[in-house]
């Protein structure tokens, strides 16, 4: 009686190139979802219509599935390499200089799963032979006037733009997540020496065949917001309703009390409004500030700009907590504009905080 095992043997061009043929043939597209389905049934059917490249060797269902599950999370990788690296189809992100950078996106990805991880490794400096076959997979269907062969440039439009929006005051913490990530890996790495970040696997085998599967990322990507220019907002004060004018005919002055005057600063992104004390005199006229007063009014105002910005770990209640501390006494301001170490800063804004919250 014959029996059979299961070995580990590395997938070769020729196998993965007859796999995409093989699905390309029996793919269903779902118009609704704009990608290519496959039933559960026709890996069976994919198993047993690839060729044997060797006597008594053939390909599990389980494999050819396992198999285009990584494709697809390659499909999806490119074009976040493409965005930040730049892509060659032979040479893919061709890595020289900016090793470093190549580490902390490895991190970044390494993270999120071990998948996303294993999708990116092999295109440092090597393209991917099977772009063009993918693409064909993910393209819509054409009629019969329109089939034929691809052209190349028609495919690589096929790949999905990623689209990021950076912003200057959200820099620090991109930074910041990026060596806090590579701080834990390098820590959870086994070997003390070497920084670099790798999986550890109990034998040396391919990336291809070893994964821990999870549900590969969409295919479709929503496209992104727009944002309003940040240069076209209105940065006129607004003023609020003023008290009226006292009547020529009273004989007697009335008090007016000061009124207020909200002014939109331009460097807060989230246009928070900060309230402004500013005296008006009975005839109706704005009483000049002085010096002393504008540095004062500059430095709340920069505070609570900057207290936005930093603090993006303390909740709203806590913000606005040190945003009354600000208006009420403006050392407090001038003290926290001052401290540039950040843990000496945090610190100090967990001790305003607690003593807010405890008075």
């Amino acid at each position: 009686m014959a029996s059979s095992a299961r070995i580990y043997i590395p997938w070769s061009q020729q196998e993965e190139d007859n796999l995409l043929c093989l699905l390309l043939e029996r793919r269903h597209w779902d118009d609704e979802s704009a990608r290519p389905l496959f039933s559960t049934s026709i890996w069976e059917d994919i198993a047993n219509s690839l060729p044997h490249e060797k006597v008594g060797i053939r390909r599990t269902p389980h494999s050819c599935k396992r198999k285009w599950t990584y494709l697809k999370q390659c499909w999806n990788a490119v074009p976040e390499i493409r965005q930040r690296f730049g892509w060659d189809d032979e040479l893919g992100a061709n890595i020289e200089e900016n090793a470093d950078d190549w580490e902390a996106f490895l991190s970044e990805r390494g993270c999120k799963s071990r998948d996303k991880y294993r999708a990116v490794v092999p295109f440092r400096n090597k393209g991917w032979a099977s772009l063009d076959k993918v693409a064909r997979i993910f393209e819509p269907p054409r009629d019969e006037s329109q089939k034929g062969n691809i052209s190349r440039t028609h495919r690589r439009n096929l790949i999905p733009e990623v689209v990021i929006v950076r912003r200057p005051e959200h820099d620090w913490m991109r930074h910041y997540l990026k060596s806090s990530a590579a701080k834990v890996l390098s820590n959870a790495s086994s070997s003390t020496d070497s920084p670099e970040f790798k999986f550890k696997f109990k034998k040396e085998e391919p990336d291809v065949e070893i994964s821990l599967f999870t549900p590969p990322p969409p295919d479709v990507q929503d496209e992104p917001p727009e944002h309003e220019p940040l240069d076209d907002r209105d940065t006129s004060p607004v003023l609020l309703p003023q008290t009226p004018k006292r009547k020529a005919a009273d004989p007697e002055p009335m008090d007016v009390p000061p009124a207020k005057r909200l002014c939109l600063s331009p460097e807060l992104e989230d246009q928070r409004v900060d309230v402004v004390d500013t005296p008006v005199s009975s005839d109706d006229r704005t009483a000049d500030p002085t010096v002393a007063e504008l540095s004062i009014r500059e430095s709340r105002i920069e505070a609570v700009r900057r207290v936005q910005a930093l603090e993006t770990y303390l909740s709203d209640p806590g913000i606005v907590a040190l945003i009354d501390l600000f208006e009420a006494k403006p050392e407090a301001a001038d003290i926290y504009l001052s401290l540039t170490r950040e843990s000496v800063r945090k610190q100090w804004v967990a001790n305003r905080v607690k003593h807010l919250n405890d008075g």
